[in-house]
C-alpha cells in the first residue's frame, strides 16, 4: 500500500484533494497480462500473475514470517478509487488445493481514513467452505457484521460475483452482493465505513476513499498447516465508481468493457445516436433516450484517463476529426487503438455527469447543442466547465435484446394472454395469474437476461406471488410451462 500512501501525503502538501474521476477499469486477461492491475501485498515465493487466461494467486504457508505481506496473493488496481459508491463483479474459482477447513479473505472493500489508517471496510471471506461478508460501521473495527453469503461454496467450478456498496455514516450505507444473478445479500439504510467524520455524508476528509482488493488475505495463522498451499483463481474482472454498474461489471457478459447511453445533462430525453450500422463519416447525432443499440457504447480505456466509444456490434468509434474547431462535426470511423482523434479525456462534471474532452485538441469538447431535439447534430466546441451542452451522463445498459431488436414470434411469446402478471414494472411483490395455463404439470421459473436462473416454484393453484424485492432493478424473464407448452413474459423490476 506504499504508492497510495505517497499519494495522501502529496495531496496534503500542496493542500489539494487529488481523488481520481469515476472510471471503470475491465479486464478478462486474454491478453496474457496482469495490467492495469497489480500484485499488492504480496511477497514471492507467493504470486498473483496471468496463467491461461486468468489470475492464478498462489499462497503457500512455508512463505509465512509474520508479516502482513506473507499472508497476502492479493492484486489491485493502479492509480484507481472510487470515494462514495461502487461495484466489482469478477468470476472466481477455488483450486482443488483449498482447504474447506480454514478462513480467508478473497475480495475486499479497503478503505483509506487517514494519513496513519487504512484497513477493510468490507471483507468477502471463505470460511470453513461457505463464502461469508464481514462489514464495517463508523470508523471502529467493533460491532462488525457477519452473515453468510452461500453455504458450502463449490471448488473448482467458475463462480460469477457481484458486489455493490455505498459509504455512508448517517444510516444511508448498502451493501449487496449476487452470486451467479442470484441476490445473496442485502444491508440497506446502514452505516458502513469508516465515515463518522463526514457531515452529511459529504466527504471532508482527503483521506475517504476506498479501493478495491482480490486475492487471498489468509489471515488465520493459528490456523496454518504445515506446508499447506492455497490457490483461488480470478477472471473477468471489472470495477466500477458510480452507479447503475450492475450490467457494467456483471463478468457473465466475459469480462467485456462498459456499455452505455450518453444522456445529455440538460436534455435528459436525448442521448448520443450512432445511426444505422456503421461507416466513416456517418453523423452522430441526438435521439430519444431509448434502450437501442443505436444509442449503446462500448467503453474502451485508453489509458492515463482517456476513453474511446466504440458503437455496439460495429467497428466503429466516435472520432472527432483532425484538430479542432467550433462546429467541427462529430462522427463515426473505424476504431483504432493510435488515434487520438478518438481518445476522449472523461472530466467529472458532478452529480454523475462528465465533460469528453478531445485528446489531441484538449480546447474542444464534444457538444450537444442547446436543448435536445431528434436528428440534433453534435459537434466540438470550445471546452467550458459550466455548460450543460457538453456534459453527459453514463447510462449503464446490458446487451440483450432491446424491444426494437427482438424478432415477430418473441413478441407473440410475450404477449401471450395465456397468463397475466401485474404489476409489471414491479417494485416488490409480482402476482400471476395462470388463467387456463395451469395443470398438474406446470411450474414458473424466472430468470436474469443472460439466461441464469434465479428461482422456481410449482404453483398449487392458479394464482402465485413472487417476492421480488431483493432482486436488482433491470429487466427479466419469466417463463411458464405446464405439459404442453412454454410461454415467457418479460418483467422489469424498478
Amino acid at each position: 500500500m506504499k504508492k497510495k500512501y505517497l499519494l495522501i501525503v502529496i495531496s496534503f502538501l500542496t493542500g489539494t484533494i487529488q481523488l481520481l474521476d469515476a472510471q471503470t477499469l475491465s479486464h478478462n486477461f486474454n491478453n496474457g497480462s496482469l495490467g492495469p492491475f497489480y500484485e499488492c501485498s504480496t511477497q514471492s515465493p507467493n504470486y498473483s500473475q496471468v496463467v491461461n487466461s486468468r489470475v492464478k494467486t498462489h499462497w503457500q504457508e512455508s512463505s509465512y514470517n509474520g508479516s502482513r505481506s506473507t499472508k497476502g496473493a492479493e492484486f489491485c488496481a493502479n492509480n484507481w478509487d472510487t470515494t462514495k459508491e461502487g461495484w466489482m463483479g469478477f468470476t472466481m474459482n477455488l483450486g482443488p488445493d483449498y482447504p474447506t477447513n480454514k478462513t480467508a479473505g478473497i475480495a475486499q472493500i479497503f478503505q483509506f481514513y487517514s494519513s496513519t489508517f487504512w484497513s477493510w471496510a468490507a471483507l468477502i471471506n471463505i470460511m470453513n467452505g461457505d463464502l461469508q461478508i464481514t462489514h464495517r460501521s463508523n470508523g471502529g473495527t467493533s460491532g462488525n457484521t457477519n452473515a453468510v453469503i452461500y453455504s458450502n461454496f463449490p471448488k473448482n467450478t467458475n463462480m460469477d460475483i457481484i458486489i455493490h456498496f455505498v459509504l455512508s455514516a448517517s444510516n444511508a450505507g448498502l451493501i449487496q452482493i449476487w452470486v451467479n444473478g442470484v441476490s445473496r445479500y442485502y444491508a440497506n439504510n446502514i452505516n458502513f465505513g469508516y465515515a463518522e467524520s463526514w457531515s452529511n455524508d459529504v466527504q471532508s476528509s482527503q483521506y475517504s476513499y476506498v479501493d478495491l482488493k482480490l486475492g487471498q488475505y489468509n489471515y488465520d495463522d493459528a490456523n496454518y498447516t504445515n506446508n499447506e498451499t492455497r490457490t483461488v483463481y480470478y477472471d473477468n474482472v471489472t470495477w466500477y465508481d458510480g452507479s447503475n454498474g450492475y450490467s457494467i461489471v456483471d463478468p457473465s457478459g466475459g469480462g467485456s468493457s462498459a456499455n452505455f447511453r450518453l444522456v445529455k445533462r440538460n436534455a435528459t430525453g436525448f442521448a448520443m445516436d450512432g445511426g444505422s450500422g456503421g461507416s466513416n463519416g456517418q453523423s452522430i447525432e441526438l435521439y430519444n433516450n431509448i434502450n437501442h443499440a443505436n444509442l449503446t457504447w462500448t467503453e474502451i480505456n485508453r489509458g492515463g484517463g482517456y476513453y474511446s466509444y466504440q458503437k455496439l456490434n460495429t467497428n466503429y468509434c466516435i472520432d472527432g476529426g483532425n484538430g479542432g474547431a467550433n462546429g467541427q462535426d462529430v462522427y463515426l470511423w473505424t476504431c483504432s487503438d493510435n488515434n487520438q482523434n478518438q481518445h476522449w479525456l472523461k472530466i467529472n462534471a458532478g452529480n454523475g455527469h462528465y465533460r469528453l474532452q478531445k485528446r489531441n485538441a484538449s480546447g474542444y469538447s464534444i457538444d450537444g447543442g442547446n436543448g435536445g431535439t431528434s436528428n440534433q447534430n453534435v459537434y466540438l466546441w470550445s471546452s467550458s466547465s459550466t455548460t450543460q451542452n457538453q456534459q453527459w451522463r453514463f447510462d449503464g445498459v446490458s446487451t440483450a435484446k432491446s424491444a426494437e431488436q427482438k424478432t415477430e414470434a418473441e413478441e407473440l411469446t410475450e404477449n401471450s394472454n395465456a397468463f397475466n402478471v401485474y404489476p409489471n414494472p414491479v417494485n416488490n411483490e409480482l402476482n400471476i395469474k395462470l388463467n387456463d395455463y395451469y395443470d398438474e404439470e406446470t411450474f414458473i421459473a424466472l430468470y436474469s437476461i443472460h439466461g441464469q436462473k434465479i428461482t422456481q416454484v410449482k404453483p398449487s393453484n392458479h394464482e402465485v406471488k413472487l417476492d421480488l424485492s431483493r432482486l436488482h432493478s433491470g429487466v427479466y424473464i419469466l417463463m411458464v410451462n405446464n405439459k404442453s407448452e412454454s410461454l415467457t413474459k418479460k418483467i422489469v423490476k424498478l
